[in-house]
């Protein structure tokens, strides 16, 4: 697994992780904004935890030890292309978290899924390295 141009429990922008990633101007936002993102052959998840998001969706997502139970979209479940290549073995997963909607995102590490369960929205517990 390459290493992270992120670290642990720092806080990030939207506009950061775009300067960090060089992230072309015509490819921010969009589904940056959505939840999860496949960007150069990497996931970047963002949730919130224990607060809506700006669109008023709140998912029960948090922190169970050290893993992240994270859901994903609203109709979201296995079949969906999306997921099968999230819960991949062939592409890194960066876990971001924030408890406030308008606070930017701490980074808690890379994500391996450790469980899912087949529900809408699908569940995945992420057990965080760094």
């Amino acid at each position: 697994m390459e290493a992270s141009p992120f670290k642990v429990d720092r806080r990030y922008t939207k506009r950061d992780i775009y300067r960090i990633l060089n992230v072309p101007k015509s490819k921010q936002k969009g589904n940056w904004n959505t939840g999860y993102h496949r960007y150069d052959g990497n996931w970047f998840i963002f949730c919130n935890i224990g607060t809506p998001g700006r669109t008023g969706h709140d998912y029960a997502n948090r922190f169970a030890g050290d893993d992240l139970v994270w859901y994903g979209k609203s109709n979201s479940n296995l079949q969906q292309r999306s997921i099968q290549s999230l819960l991949s073995n062939g592409t890194t997963k960066f876990l971001f978290y924030r408890e406030y909607s308008r606070a930017p995102f701490i980074y808690a590490g890379k994500g391996k899924p450790k469980e899912y369960k087949d529900t809408v929205p699908v569940q995945v517990t992420w057990d965080i390295t760094t």
